[in-house]
């Protein structure tokens, strides 16, 4: 596996790690967020890192789905992580989901995230 195949298959498991619930009400979801992040969800809302964080202990929703992952170098240490959501009791509602990763030290951590439904599926 080259380089390039090895980021993107880095980044889509922890891109499927954010999807996973037991995941987005643990700490490990702390620690995939970089400080800085933000992000405009399918809602149309903007939310902070602590608002989101705050958000997923919250949240009630099912398992999700995901597939189409696309992943784009932007710079040595920046990518772009593309890819389609939904969920399973309701596979025509998609959603086009688009993040930037930023690598900070060893570890990548989302910096920036955005959620927008399909036109047409939902």
């Amino acid at each position: 596996m080259d380089a390039s195949a090895d980021l993107t298959a880095r980044l889509v498991a922890l891109e499927r790690e954010l999807l996973d619930q037991s995941v987005r009400k643990s700490r490990r979801a702390d620690e995939l967020l970089g400080e800085s992040f933000f992000e405009f969800g399918s809602s149309g809302r903007r939310l902070d890192r602590a608002q989101l964080l705050a958000g997923l202990q919250a949240e009630t929703l099912s398992a999700v789905e995901a597939d189409g992952f696309e992943v784009s170098l932007l710079a040595r240490t920046v990518a772009l992580v593309t890819y389609r959501s939904f969920l399973p009791s309701v596979p025509t509602a998609r959603t086009l989901r688009s993040s930037i990763w930023r690598l900070e030290g060893e570890h990548w951590r989302m910096v920036y995230h955005q959620g927008t439904r399909a036109p047409g599926l939902s």
